[in-house]
């Protein structure tokens, strides 16, 4: 769900996963994710954004918990407008895995 107010979105995704089949010999999954999301959006098209793409594992009772920050900016190569972006990633809690990390994208837009 997403709310859009002005220059300002928020809002959240989330999910749940199960596993109910396969191999006895593989660990059984149970996992949640929660994205709650936060971003401001400049009238020249820079972005802010703020979020945090956590997991639970309900197996083994542990969170991974990133937290990012990112700017974006879309701009024109001949017709094409693209948002180029960048989000640094520290985790405030993690079972294991990096401390921190980098987020690089490109964004090809099509508006009609």
């Amino acid at each position: 769900m997403l709310k859009q107010s002005g220059p300002v979105t928020v809002g959240m995704l989330a999910n749940q996963l199960w596993s109910y089949a396969g191999s006895g010999r593989r660990d059984r999954v149970s996992s949640l994710f929660v994205q709650p999301f936060l971003s401001y959006t400049y009238p020249d098209t820079t972005s802010l954004s703020l979020n945090t793409e956590s997991n639970y594992d309900w197996v083994h009772h542990q969170w991974t918990v990133p937290v990012n920050f990112g700017v974006s900016h879309i701009y024109k190569f001949g017709r094409q407008p693209v948002s180029l972006g960048v989000t640094g990633k520290a985790y405030a809690e993690s079972a294991q895995g990096p401390q921190a990390g980098f987020r690089f994208t490109a964004t090809f837009l099509f508006p009609r």
